[in-house]
């Protein structure tokens, strides 16, 4: 978002702070790693709901909020749980949370920053987990929001956070060790054309890049 053509000074100067604060936290993480062993877990939350709503002649529409859980779509209530313990002390350094629910209990209302409810998610496991970091990452949550949606005060987004948190915390104990492998990655970049009916923005990163095309 921080290449829209037209960004003003302010804008360039946030996301230079952006990235000088994510090379930072690399930097740090990597000086304080330790040998760590890990546990994995899983359980389930139903704040979420699948806003596609298909009424009896086949039509789809999107009704954003579901406070009453009536909405029938699909939606996985799974959380799946990494926890990395230090190898010494035997204490959490790590734990992420994957979660398929977007974080949009705060909507256009709200014009502070936020971290919606993953933020109060991480505070909470943080505060019951001295020296522990908390992270969430939302995975595959395609048409999946929060129940209680697009609140204008911040604080709306607490009881989903709290939520997943205490719900997190309950299976901690049941997590089970695994040995895990090394991991490997592979880079490739890759070209694509641009298509006949592509946004402004999207035409305008082609003429941008290095063929002016792709």
């Amino acid at each position: 978002s921080f290449r829209q053509s037209g960004e003003g000074a302010a804008t360039a100067a946030y996301s230079e702070q952006v990235a000088i604060g994510a090379v930072d936290a690399l930097v740090a993480a990597w000086n304080a790693a330790a040998e760590v062993t890990v546990k994995i877990a899983r359980t389930e939350v139903r704040i979420g709901h699948n806003r596609r709503v298909v009424d009896v002649e086949g039509r789809a529409t999107h009704d954003w909020h579901d406070t009453e859980a009536r909405h029938t779509g699909f939606f996985n209530p799974n959380v799946r749980i990494l926890l990395f313990d230090d190898a010494s002390t035997h204490l959490p350094r790590a734990l992420f949370s994957f979660y398929a629910c977007h974080p949009v209990t705060l909507g256009p209302g709200n014009t502070k920053v936020s971290a919606d409810y993953p933020g109060h998610f991480a505070r909470a496991i943080e505060t019951a987990l001295p020296g522990c970091r908390a992270f969430h990452i939302t995975s595959g949550a395609g048409q999946i929001n929060p129940r209680h949606a697009l609140a204008d005060d911040p604080e709306k987004a607490k009881p989903a956070g709290d939520a997943l948190a205490k719900a997190v915390l309950e299976e901690l104990p049941h997590a089970r060790l695994i040995t895990p492998t090394p991991i490997l990655s592979c880079i490739e970049i890759l070209a694509l054309p641009i298509a006949p009916d592509a946004s402004a923005s999207k035409v305008q990163r082609a003429r941008e890049s290095a063929d002016g095309k792709t």
